[in-house]
């Protein structure tokens, strides 16, 4: 089903009016209920009705941050424009109920149906909202851009009033994202978080001093899985800052979760810095490119992790590219006293940072790109081979060729394909002329 375009157009009631409402209404409460999300204990909170036109909506919901940054990329808004400072603005209160009411007509699958068509449905409220003593409001941000709606149609009047549990004054803006946190992000939510909003929310939290096992608690989770969490969003803003230069474009994000995820269980701490660099920029060329590449993207992270210095110099060498030697790092005690014995066989490491201002000049031309993606598949299925049957790898992968390249007829390949048939041909003739130089200098040796 379509979404329904917004036809509500947001008021805000002045803050010193909000307030004093509300403080009236808590004089004489329709009830109290017990909550247990706000400073770890039990607390007795006042429930009362207030007009809808008194709710503001919280512009630092998780939710909606991932949307809010990624229309400020594009330029729909200007840059801060969700700031919190601007929290009373009409026209940013106006801009939040639209993203709002997008998530409120969202279902998952036959299991969850939308807030919008359940209250559509039932034309009345069934659980109170959880509010700040100024009416912002801290859980209910979809419920009610979902009643705001409905009161466009004719018999949702009920809509008019709202039921609210009021949080006391002394609730800080770090109690708002930790009780936010415990309310939607637990196993049980309803309607699944983004999993950048998911961990940006747990990097506010360790940011705010908040453990990583308290965190995972909060959760019910892994304290280990939260860290990689963490670690997954400040590697995915690396991407979009650094790689793609959209910072805030998390809407280029979608189905991500799991690369970013190996690429940081994947990593090993104590490699060289060189590696660590080369491996993420093939990383991120892996996943800037990821829908011509499928599932196959994983296969190709893992390879890429699991030896970057082979990967490098393996696919510099599939390219053409030339790398140079190293130069020579400070050495720790033990490699000084090699070189003092007089240990002259060791194996010169090559200079691999290159290939990342090379990935980054091809990145953006689509033939270019394809060949690069070829040759990473070629390298990482020789390393993958290799890690399984380090004996018959090249035998099993030359007859893999051989058999692929038995079934290429150029009479039947289509005319404007002809120039770049002949082209990727020459570059397996090279390439068969160096492994075939390779192979015999191997086997006289």
């Amino acid at each position: 089903m379509a979404a329904t375009t917004s036809k509500y157009h947001v008021n805000v009631t002045p803050g010193i009016e909000r307030a004093e409402a509300i403080s009236a209404a808590l004089q004489s409460p329709d009830y109290m209920a017990k909550f247990f999300h706000f400073k770890g204990s039990e607390h007795n909170l006042k429930v009362v009705t207030l007009s809808i036109d008194l709710l503001l909506y919280r512009l630092s919901n998780a939710r909606t941050r991932d949307d809010q940054l990624s229309l400020v990329e594009q330029n729909r808004y200007p840059a801060n424009y969700f700031d919190i400072a601007r929290q009373e603005d009409v026209d940013v209160q106006q801009a939040q109920h639209d993203i709002l009411f997008g998530f409120s007509q969202v279902g998952l699958g036959d299991s969850v149906v939308p807030i919008y068509g359940e209250l559509e449905k039932k034309k009345k409220q069934t659980e109170p909202i959880l509010v700040t003593d100024h009416g912002v409001i801290v859980n209910g941000n979809r419920r009610v851009s979902a009643m705001r709606e409905l009161l466009q149609q004719p018999g949702a009047g009920s809509f008019n009033h709202v039921s609210c549990m009021v949080l006391p004054p002394s609730a800080t803006e770090a109690d708002l994202i930790e009780i936010e946190f415990k309310l939607q992000m637990a196993p049980e939510t309803r309607l699944p978080y983004t999993w950048t909003n998911e961990a940006r929310s747990c990097k506010q939290l360790r940011d705010a001093n908040r453990s990583v096992e308290y965190i995972a608690e909060m959760k019910d989770d892994d304290p280990k899985r939260v860290s990689n969490l963490i670690q997954m969003y400040e590697m995915a803003e690396r991407y979009l800052n650094e790689w793609l230069q959209r910072p805030g474009a998390f809407n280029l994000l979608d189905n991500t979760r799991q690369a970013f995820f190996q690429m940081v269980t994947r990593r090993q701490q104590k490699r060289p810095m060189q590696q660590k660099e080369v491996a993420q920029a093939f990383d991120f060329f892996v996943v800037e490119h990821r829908q011509a590449l499928e599932d196959r993207a994983y296969d190709f992270i893992n390879a890429i992790e699991s030896d970057p210095g082979k990967f490098a110099e393996k696919y510099a060498e599939n390219v053409g590219i030339t790398l140079s030697v190293a130069p020579p790092s400070i050495p720790d005690e033990a490699d000084q006293l090699l070189i003092d014995l007089g240990a002259d066989d060791q194996e010169q490491e090559k200079d691999i940072l290159p290939l990342i201002s090379h990935l980054k000049e091809i990145r953006g031309n689509k033939e270019q790109s394809e060949a690069a993606l070829q040759t990473v598949e070629a390298v990482s299925e020789l390393l993958i081979a290799q890690k399984k049957d380090s004996g018959g790898a090249a035998l099993k992968l030359s007859r893999d060729a051989f058999k692929k390249l038995s079934s290429v007829d150029p009479s039947t390949a289509a005319k404007k394909t002809v120039q770049e048939l002949v082209a990727t041909l020459e570059r397996i003739e090279e390439k068969t002329k160096t492994l075939l130089e390779q192979a015999r200098r191997h086997s006289h040796g």
